[in-house]
């Protein structure tokens, strides 16, 4: 049965309680309000040794359906966030949610699988990124490692993946799991990108 459109929020920031248009379609999964909120005070102090939390990072939100990740992020201090979203639908909802936040001049879409991402772009490379992939499908751990393999990812970059509470995962190549929480039906587990790997 397909999920009816509706609304989420921006839970912290300078956009706090504004909402974010969940298009029809089982294909939207946001991550719910409670697991949102956990991981980015888990993120605040992850993200940067300086005390500046998200300050200045630049985010990759691989799978970005409504952008809630990734607008979030910028919500909370980012820089700059991509969002990699390959169907048109959810694409222009996404604009739309750009747009309502007033955050157009700092993220772009991209209409990109992010299993095959292909060259870097301008915005990149990335230090924070977030992969919520459809749940058991394997596609998130996938991603990754391509993002990885291609030199999307800045040394020590930091990825979120998001994953069914009981789903069978294995760690990507390249990266180290350094947390890992379950929020009922949602598990995000959190690594950090090899050093001698990334992009300097």
């Amino acid at each position: 049965m397909a999920a009816k459109s509706g609304q989420i929020r921006i839970i912290a920031g300078r956009d706090r309680g504004r909402k974010l248009t969940v298009p029809d379609g089982a294909d939207v999964r946001p991550t719910p309000d409670r697991a949102r909120e956990s991981l980015f005070g888990i993120l605040a102090h992850l993200a940067r040794g300086d005390g500046h939390g998200l300050g200045g990072a630049r985010v990759l939100d691989a799978f970005a359906g409504t952008g809630a990740l990734g607008l979030e992020a910028l919500s909370r201090g980012a820089e700059r966030a991509l969002f990699l979203e390959p169907d048109k639908a959810i694409r222009r909802n996404l604009a739309d949610n750009l747009r309502a936040l007033n955050a157009a001049d700092q993220a772009a879409i991209l209409p990109r699988d992010a299993t095959h991402p292909g060259p870097l772009p301008a915005q990149g490379p990335f230090d924070l990124v977030f992969a919520d992939a459809p749940y058991g499908s394997g596609l998130g751990t996938m991603a990754l490692e391509a993002l990885g393999t291609d030199n999307w990812l800045m040394a020590d970059a930091l990825a979120v993946l998001e994953v069914e509470a009981r789903e069978a995962m294995e760690p990507p190549e390249g990266f180290t799991q350094i947390d890992d929480r379950t929020y009922g039906r949602t598990r995000l587990v959190i690594f950090r990108w090899s050093a001698d790997r990334g992009v300097a």
